[in-house]
């Protein structure tokens, strides 16, 4: 029996398992439903290619032998893509000798499964490697003195919202904020302190923007935000309301009392068609918060991008 996209409505995780046996695909999916995984079936090497370009799956179950494809060419093709890269895969073949076994963890295999399986066993590896592999991702992307997202990741996805901008004309802004004469917070009352302040920051920063925005630590006591779909004039109304929610922070020396008044500035611009790249998107919304600060600090300035030179096309 086929069931291919059927899935449980309290699904914890989703994986995708690509094998052309139904009997197979209905074993795993029997054991996994329960455990509230939710199971996509894919029964070809051509099913999985267009089932992945359409959902992020937590893991990938990966028979070795399709109709239509080698398994662990799949693998290959799954870890050179960079949205999937992190998602552990699962090798699953009747064929368990030390030369596949080899193959499956040289093309980027987390684990390797060999037919037949005890059902019970091969859940538990499946909810442990995504676990594990959602522990490292947070890591991997979230700094850890804030809890934001680090700048290796802001730049990933700021650098996606560029193309996709180039290619449906989708709006996006982005703010660059920097906490005013931060300096004078360590030097007064220590590193500690300090740290407070910027943990105190990101989480009025990522409580004043969306989910889908991205909230990221971007250097020091600099931050960024990356809103999609969003124009100048919502931008820089959210960022103005963020300034006035950090403001209004009951900000408190830690074991001491002393209330602290530490403010900061922004510089906010819209990305638009005739944006050349990440870097002419950066240094327009960093001339935009030198703005800010040269006009008084704690305030938020608008910034705009240069026009395309004659005859450059966009």
């Amino acid at each position: 029996m086929n069931n291919e996209g059927a899935a449980p409505a309290d699904a914890v995780y989703k994986i995708l398992v690509v094998d052309d046996s139904p009997v197979v695909r209905d074993v795993i999916k029997k054991h996994c439903t329960p455990e509230g995984i939710e199971v996509v079936e894919a029964g070809s090497g051509a099913s999985a290619r267009r089932t992945l370009k359409l959902m992020q799956p937590d893991l990938v179950v990966l028979n070795m032998v399709l109709p239509d494809a080698n398994g662990l060419d799949l693998c290959r093709e799954i870890r050179t893509e960079e949205r999937l890269k992190w998602v552990p895969v699962i090798i699953l073949t009747a064929l368990g000798d030390l030369k596949y076994l080899r193959e499956g963890y040289d093309c980027g295999a987390d684990d390797y499964v060999v037919k037949p399986f005890q059902p019970e066993e091969f859940v538990l590896r499946v909810k442990s490697r995504i676990r594990r592999a959602k522990a490292l991702c947070y890591e991997s992307f979230h700094d850890a003195l804030t809890g934001c997202h680090t700048r290796g990741y802001f730049m990933a996805r700021l650098e996606e919202e560029v193309f996709r901008n180039r290619r449906e004309g989708t709006p996006f802004s982005l703010l660059l904020a920097d906490l005013d004469d931060f300096k004078r917070v360590n030097d007064t009352h220590g590193h500690l302190v300090g740290d407070h302040v910027l943990r105190e920051f990101g989480a009025v920063l990522w409580a004043s923007f969306r989910r889908t925005d991205v909230v990221a630590r971007y250097g020091g006591e600099e931050f960024a935000v990356l809103m999609p779909k969003t124009d100048l004039a919502v931008a820089l109304a959210v960022a103005e309301r963020a300034r006035e929610a950090w403001l209004a922070h009951p900000l408190i020396v830690p074991g001491g009392g002393e209330r602290l008044r530490v403010t900061f500035s922004g510089g906010v611009v819209e990305g638009g068609r005739e944006t050349a790249g990440v870097s002419e998107i950066l240094a327009a919304a960093d001339r935009a918060l030198y703005a800010a600060k040269v006009a008084g600090k704690d305030r938020i300035a608008a910034g705009a991008l240069p026009l395309p030179k004659a005859g450059q096309s966009l």
